[in-house]
């Protein structure tokens, strides 16, 4: 009887263990994926972020966009997307508005899962 009692409490022990250990696992690490935080250090224009962009029209809205002097950021899968940043500004005279639409950035990432990857432009 006195192994029983012995062994009951290493046994309850290593289950306490191992339920503290998954509990301690955070949810990007379960879910695979990544940040992508966009800052935008511009006066005008918003910057729109595009993430594996097909076709890209010139009033195409990004995966986000970010306001002057604003931040943001997209969870996204941990991998190597392709990215393009534009910048969009908007001017109007009158009743008439032109919108420039300037490229930024094109380039591929490597996102790892939890991690943060930061762009300021």
């Amino acid at each position: 009887m006195k192994t029983l009692k012995i062994r009951f409490p290493l046994f309850v022990l290593f289950i306490l263990t191992l339920s503290a250990s998954c509990e301690s696992t955070e949810a990007c690490e379960e879910d695979n994926i990544g940040t992508i935080a966009l800052e935008n250090k511009r006066t005008e224009g918003n910057l729109h972020l595009y993430i594996n962009p097909v076709r890209i029209g010139s009033n195409t809205p990004g995966d986000i966009s970010v306001p002057p002097g604003e931040k943001a950021s997209i969870d996204i899968p941990a991998g190597s997307p392709n990215i393009v940043v534009r910048l969009i500004v908007t001017s109007c005279s009158g009743e008439r508005c032109m919108v420039r639409s300037t490229q930024l950035d094109e380039k591929s990432l490597d996102v790892s899962s939890c991690e943060v990857v930061n762009l300021a432009y």
